[in-house]
């Protein structure tokens, strides 16, 4: 009643997030998606953190592709790679 996904997603801050939309994605409107990230996003910036948050979009319907995978792995690296620094 008091939260939504976005407000749940924003309590990762500090720590790095990645989030990725699809704009076909029948499921959500793309309004509300947007919406989202930048709402996860202004809490982000607003805890002086906003370098660690990634919100993507992907114009394809609600799916997991061979590129969103790549982004995502590639981000994981990068953010295993500091965690071990």
């Amino acid at each position: 009643r008091h939260l939504d996904w976005p407000d749940l997603a924003s309590l990762a801050a500090p720590r790095a997030l990645l989030v990725q939309q699809c704009t076909q994605d029948r499921l959500f409107p793309p309004a509300g998606m947007r919406a989202a990230v930048e709402r996860i996003g202004a809490v982000y910036a607003k805890a002086g953190v906003k370098g660690r948050f990634t919100g993507r979009f992907y114009d394809v319907p609600h799916r997991f592709t061979h590129a969103m995978q790549d982004e995502a792995f590639a981000w994981l690296d990068r953010q295993l790679g500091q965690a071990r620094r």
